[in-house]
């Protein structure tokens, strides 16, 4: 895909109003809305497109993950207060070419995100590439976007995710583990 594009199974969540109102009032205000598509522009923040559900057909809108959660948070964010990226998207997206992939291990799977093991649910995954930093073996890191338990949404690569299922292992690993990236392309010839 390049620039937009969609998942396969879209959901509910809220639009922060500020958003809608270019940041001037709202705050604090949130607009029912069902997400249901992406833009990917490379060195920006993922974006959501949505269709605001309290306008009769339905109003589309466009903006950055920020403006978006999944139930509305006990907390809101102040007016002017800044945005935790470490917990919405710790990268801008490494290019506009992308693929988007649920994988079925990690459907609605709980995880935690690092730093401080904040808690979260997988929903899809953003892979990149057609770009030297997406193309860099090294480099390479695809985006899991989750539901935050706190109401928002974030996009975060595998390095900032542990991964919890009892069922099929114990409990997630109490300190960081210790891996180093591939740094070499593996060819079958």
């Amino acid at each position: 895909m390049y620039i937009i594009g969609s998942f396969d199974r879209f959901f509910s969540g809220y639009i922060r109003k500020e958003y809608t109102r270019d940041l001037e009032d709202g705050h604090g205000q949130y607009l029912p809305c069902i997400i249901h598509g992406l833009r990917v522009v490379q060195g920006q923040s993922l974006q959501f497109q949505c269709v605001l559900t309290e306008y009769g057909a339905g109003a589309g809108f466009l903006a950055p993950i920020e403006a978006f959660c999944w139930k509305i948070p006990d907390k809101p964010r102040a007016p002017g207060e800044a945005v935790d990226y470490t917990y919405v998207q710790p990268w801008d997206c490494f290019s506009s070419e992308f693929g988007v992939h649920a994988f079925e291990f990690h459907r609605r799977m709980k995880a935690q995100i690092l730093p401080d093991r904040r808690g979260a649910r997988y929903r899809f995954s953003i892979d990149f590439t057609g770009s030297s930093l997406a193309d860099m073996s090294e480099q390479h890191k695809h985006l899991h976007v989750m539901e935050m338990d706190d109401g928002t949404i974030g996009a975060f690569p595998n390095t900032k995710v542990l991964w919890i299922e009892p069922a099929m292992w114990k409990e997630p690993f109490q300190e960081r583990p210790d891996f180093k990236a591939l740094s070499g392309e593996w060819t079958a010839e």
